[in-house]
């Protein structure tokens, strides 16, 4: 009888150790898995690496396979029993299998950690040229366009880097807040230029032909010194493309300056590769404010 009783503690002990292997085994994953998550926010956040890191994915599955593999082993000698290996029903209980257990996860922990460092010092030196070439970009735009005697305002790409790329604006009149007619220029990471827009200022107390023949002429002297810069675009249409869309100016024309427009490339078409799209942006006459003002808008991009 005692030795069935002693049995059937050694069974009971056993079925503990295994479901204590379970429960570690998956706290292990759940701790790899959150590591996991949190370095791929920190390589799209912080190192804008965009693409998954494929190399990192292999890594962590390997590793919980890894985890799940010896987790089930453990199980399947408690649950069986095995006197080769009774020392394990001994080690459950002692400090040192606390620690071994510790010093497992700390080791599977580094492994993805030191995965993604090479990943993250990788990535540091792409940002830094990435820089460079849109800085050298921005430096270009800039100084044309401040010869030609317009007010720029820009990212300076040489102090953070921005995934999404970076917009020069580049205002006609500095000084003259009753007219921000203004061209943006943006820039991606290659230096390459991939959006124009001209932002034309549209006033109250002009018909509607005068404003339009002042935007035009805005745009002209805009278009100017866009054409003559020697930069990377992204597509010809960028650099080219300098006119009113004859659709936006008749619905313009058709309206009154309260009336908004917009419009997309299905309905003005692309010139040079370059998709156009147009609007005019205003306010309700009863909101209406010289600070917000209203302005034609006509975008060049070469993605649609």
């Amino acid at each position: 009888m005692a030795t069935d009783n002693a049995r059937d503690q050694m069974r009971r002990q056993d079925m503990l150790n295994a479901l204590g292997e379970f429960l570690f085994g998956f706290a292990v994953i759940l701790i790899l898995s959150a590591e996991f998550l949190f370095l791929n926010m920190l390589d799209d956040l912080v190192f804008h690496s965009g693409a998954p890191f494929t190399p990192g994915w292999i890594v962590w599955i390997l590793l919980i396979l890894v985890v799940t593999v010896l987790v089930c082993r453990f199980i399947w000698i408690f649950r069986h029993g095995s006197d080769a290996l009774s020392h394990l029903r001994d080690a459950a209980s002692r400090k040192r299998a606390k620690r071994d257990r510790i010093l497992f996860v700390l080791c599977l922990s580094i492994v993805l950690i030191a995965t993604y460092g090479v990943r993250y010092a990788s990535r540091s030196a792409s940002m830094h040229g990435e820089q460079e070439k849109a800085q050298e970009t921005i430096g270009i735009i800039s100084n044309a366009f401040e010869q030609a005697g317009f007010y720029v305002i820009g990212a300076d790409a040489a102090d953070v880097h921005d995934a999404q790329g970076y917009t020069v604006y580049c205002q006609l009149y500095a000084d003259d807040w009753d007219n921000n007619s203004e061209a943006c220029m943006s820039v991606d990471n290659e230096g390459v230029v991939f959006e124009v827009d001209y932002h034309l200022d549209i006033q109250r107390d002009l018909t509607l032909e005068e404003n339009l023949e002042q935007a035009q002429s805005d745009l002209d002297r805009m278009h100017e010194v866009v054409q003559s810069l020697v930069i990377p675009l992204e597509v010809p249409g960028l650099a080219t493309y300098a006119e009113i869309p004859a659709p936006l100016r008749q619905a313009f024309l058709s309206g009154s300056v309260y009336e908004e427009i917009i419009m997309n490339p299905d309905e003005l078409g692309s010139s040079d590769g370059a998709y156009i799209s147009g609007a005019f942006w205003t306010s309700d006459e009863e909101d209406w404010s010289d600070a917000t003002g209203a302005h034609l808008s006509v975008d060049l991009t070469s993605d649609w």
